[in-house]
């Protein structure tokens, strides 16, 4: 019998390994699973894991990107490596809407929210620039080129959406614009948002961008709530934008 056995292991010299390998496989498949299932509960899930990645600190982070000092809340940084003061290429920021302020645990269920009936929150990105014009700048010259004819439709809060034509590289987008001041000026606001029709409904589907300090620009995301309200949305960000800057000296 002792012999048999001997023969056995000796005729299947790579059964050890199959059998540790797929020991290794189950053990990496279990791992990934069980890392979905927690972050399913961190995002979608009730309590403290919803909260995970989120700051409470409100105590500001200077942050230098290119020739602007920013002192920003740590709750509203979003990424926890980007939380460190000192020089950076880009910060990414969540602020509730329309506070002003960063992450609490009382606001919770805005800031995890993946209904979009119940975002009160708005993305803003701040780097630095690398064109000579924002959005606004950009709609005489570029934008208002690339909408589709007799698309223009009035919409609320006196401002005018038009489909963007896909030939240029806008795939399910709008241009949303008010009326401009006077001839050869820009208008007061733009801002290009996900079209109705676009299959995949985005949380914040309207993005501008607009300078900042000596040499930034910031680039916002929001709910399109926010358009019917815009002058009061515009005045926001920009009082938002400027609380960010470290005046020199």
């Amino acid at each position: 019998m002792a012999a048999s056995i001997s023969n056995t292991v000796n005729e299947n010299p790579h059964g050890g390994f199959v059998a540790a390998t797929w020991n290794a496989l189950l053990l990496f498949g279990t791992l990934g699973i069980l890392t979905l299932s927690l972050l399913a509960l961190a995002y979608f899930g009730k309590g403290p894991m919803r909260s995970v990645g989120f700051s409470t600190d409100p105590n500001p982070v200077q942050i230098v990107i290119g020739n602007d000092v920013y002192s920003i809340p740590e709750n509203m940084v979003r990424h926890r490596g980007q939380r460190t003061a000192g020089i950076s290429g880009r910060v990414e920021l969540i602020v509730h809407w329309p506070s002003g302020e960063g992450y609490s645990p009382a606001r919770l269920a805005e800031f995890a929210s993946t209904d979009p009936d119940m975002v009160n929150t708005v993305l803003i990105g701040l780097s630095q620039r690398h064109s000579l014009l924002d959005m606004q700048s950009r709609f005489r010259p570029a934008l208002s080129r690339a909408l589709v004819d007799q698309s223009v439709v009035q919409i609320a809060g006196g401002l005018f959406e038009a489909e963007l034509d896909a030939q240029y590289g806008f795939i399910d987008e709008t241009l949303v614009y008010s009326i401009s001041s006077g001839p050869g000026s820009e208008p007061a606001f733009v801002a290009r948002c996900q079209a109705e029709k676009a299959e995949e409904v985005l949380l914040h589907p309207c993005e501008l961008d607009s300078f900042v300090g000596v040499s930034g620009v910031a680039r916002v995301r929001f709910e399109r709530g926010q358009l019917n309200d815009w002058r009061s949305f515009q005045l926001w960000l920009d009082r938002t934008l400027k609380s960010f800057l470290l005046e020199a000296g």
